[in-house]
């Protein structure tokens, strides 16, 4: 799917009363930003997983699926993917599957990055809530955990706590 069909089927469910969450999986940097760009007007809400994190610390997954159930209006959520997918692909697949299962109270519509491998489900009521990008990966960074007190090499970016590891994964 490219961001023309996509951005079509977004808006679609946008104007239904059906409630259940959407996926919208990205390949590129590029392609999030175009959708977080489109969609970044008037009252649409973007929620970063990152703001359920405290500092070098996993987001809190509990306290994040229960603001997202009573969140009213529209809802984009980004930076989750990033945090499950350090997690294992168990917890990954098992968390994107209960958000597909949520009762939320307004639209609901989650941005995963490159997550395609893991966003087959059999229940076909989830899949067809599921938006794939089909364009070609581009190359996945590498992450090295490290304390402050090692010196890196110039070309190595530092990212300081945990909290920010999607913000700069994701773009």
């Amino acid at each position: 799917m490219n961001i023309d069909a996509c951005v079509k089927k977004i808006d679609k469910y946008l104007k239904k009363e059906n409630v259940q969450p959407y996926i919208v999986d990205v390949q590129t940097a590029d392609e999030l930003s175009s959708v977080v760009e489109h969609y970044n007007v008037g009252e649409n809400t973007f929620v970063s997983i990152s703001d359920y994190c405290k500092n070098d610390e996993f987001p809190r997954i509990d306290n994040f699926l229960d603001d997202l159930s009573k969140r009213t209006g529209i809802t984009f959520v980004t930076g989750l993917s990033t945090f499950l997918k350090l997690q294992g692909e168990r917890i990954l697949k098992e968390t994107l599957k209960n958000i597909l299962a949520l009762n939320v109270q307004g639209h609901v519509v989650v941005l995963t990055y490159q997550c395609k491998k893991f966003l087959h489900f059999h229940d076909p009521r989830l899949s067809n809530r599921i938006y794939i990008f089909n364009t070609d990966t581009t190359s996945k960074s590498s992450f090295v955990f490290t304390n402050g007190t090692i010196s890196l090499p110039d070309n190595i970016t530092l990212i300081n706590g945990l909290n920010n590891i999607s913000a700069y994964y994701e773009n």
